[in-house]
Formats: structure tokens, sequence, C-alpha cells
């Protein structure tokens, strides 16, 4: 299954959701239990091979009147 894939489903199920749900007395976010069940990625380093991209959405403005969106990149290679 690819990691595309795999978001698809979550979003699909709503388990990307930041707003708290009530299960059985308790508010939880969704994806805080999907976070809190993903292993730590300081472990993973180790078992990593081949090319990603790391990267973030950014949206704002210098200037009030002028608001722009662009994605910052950073290209990972590790060797296998």
């Amino acid at each position: 299954m690819s990691s595309s894939s795999v978001l698809k489903t979550i979003k699909m199920l709503g388990l990307d959701n930041r707003f708290p749900i009530d299960v059985k007395g308790v508010k939880v976010a969704p994806r805080d239990v999907v976070a809190a069940t993903l292993p730590d990625p300081a472990h993973l380093g180790g078992q990593m091979f081949g090319k990603t991209c790391a990267g973030t959405w950014v949206k704002g403005s210098r200037t009030a009147n002028r608001v722009r969106s662009t994605c910052i990149r950073w290209p990972i290679t590790r060797p296998a």
C-alpha cells in the first residue's frame, strides 16, 4: 500500500480532523489518536533508505494587501 493511499484512507475516514469528538465521554481529536499510534521517527532513520521529499505549505503576506502561498520543499536522499 502506497503512502498516498494511506493518507487518502485516513482523510476518507475523517482521522485527519483536528476538532475533538466525544468518545465514551472523553473529548479527543481524531488526528491526535493517529499521531499517538505512529512510531517515533527518531527510531526509524536506520531502517529508511532511498529518496523522498519533505516540505511545508506556507500561506501569508508581507503586507496586508498581497496574500500568497507556496510550497517549500527539501529533497532528501539516503543511500541504501
